[in-house]
């Protein structure tokens, strides 16, 4: 029965009506304490920042499926309509700028593997998996990131790559920040089970499904209720940084990552 319901959804999804997305998300608390891989003497961990990702595109030593630094843009993004909760009607909208993050394992001085990070805003364009038009933007509060993405050369699969990867992100602060990410987001297609197995084992926990459904202006979103996990993974690693100044509650809810809020059309949870 499950094989029947993965056939059907590629086949619906060729018709770009319907687009599933599993939700994972991991504290790097967890990471860093969790963490088991060793790593090989001739493997190395680094960020990669615009000028260096051209020089090693020019010189192939990147796979091209990396793509580009994208602009940075700033973006106002609109939260859901919540109008008696202070909190939310004070965050009714946010100035974000979008930042992106390249960070990959060399192999002498070939990349052979990374990951790409997003900070602040990814416009709904950027996370889909079967249509472009049904995608997920994310709303993300400071100190979380949002992993896209992954890749690992054939060659070296199976060797922790990914595990390092994010331990590393959840060790070093990227490029112009005083401390690393405590808390990474990431989607997989519901049907892409390596993905997940690989996340799963680098600590990361279910955190509910995306559903994206329509055309036009005739859609349906129906996203998971990630509150209790997220609660769970700021109450450890946040600390007073989800504490706002217009209620009581620590962790505040009005802080927590925004799933799809600019989806047109009929929205569950509200």
């Amino acid at each position: 029965m499950r094989g029947l319901a993965r056939l059907a959804y590629r086949v619906i999804g060729r018709l770009g009506v319907l687009d599933i997305t599993r939700l994972t998300m991991a504290s790097t608390t967890d990471l860093r304490r969790n963490h088991r891989c060793e790593s090989a003497d001739d493997v190395t961990t680094a960020w990669i920042d615009p000028k260096q990702l051209d020089e090693l595109r020019d010189a192939n030593l990147i796979d091209t499926i990396v793509g580009a630094y994208p602009v940075e843009f700033d973006i106002e993004c609109a939260t859901p309509s919540m109008p008696f909760d202070p909190c939310m009607r004070a965050l009714s909208t946010i100035d974000v700028r979008s930042r992106r993050q390249l960070v990959g394992r060399f192999k002498g001085h070939r990349v052979v593997s990374f990951l790409w990070l997003a900070y602040h805003h990814v416009p709904a364009s950027d996370n889909y998996s079967r249509a472009s038009h049904l995608g997920s933007s994310l709303t993300l509060p400071t100190d979380t990131a949002f992993v896209y993405n992954a890749w690992t050369d054939a060659n070296e699969r199976g060797r922790g790559h990914l595990g390092h990867l994010l331990h590393f992100v959840a060790t070093h602060p990227a490029p112009g920040d005083d401390h690393a990410a405590k808390l990474l987001l990431a989607t997989s297609d519901w049907t892409n089970e390596s993905s997940l197995r690989a996340f799963h084992k680098s600590q990361f926990k279910g955190a509910g499904v995306i559903i994206r459904a329509g055309r036009g202006p005739w859609q349906w979103t129906r996203v998971p209720d990630i509150e209790p996990l997220w609660r769970s993974a700021a109450k450890q690693d946040f600390g007073e940084s989800t504490q706002c100044g217009s209620c009581l509650r620590n962790p505040c809810i009005a802080l927590m990552p925004r799933i799809a809020i600019d989806g047109v059309g009929w929205r569950w949870p509200r």
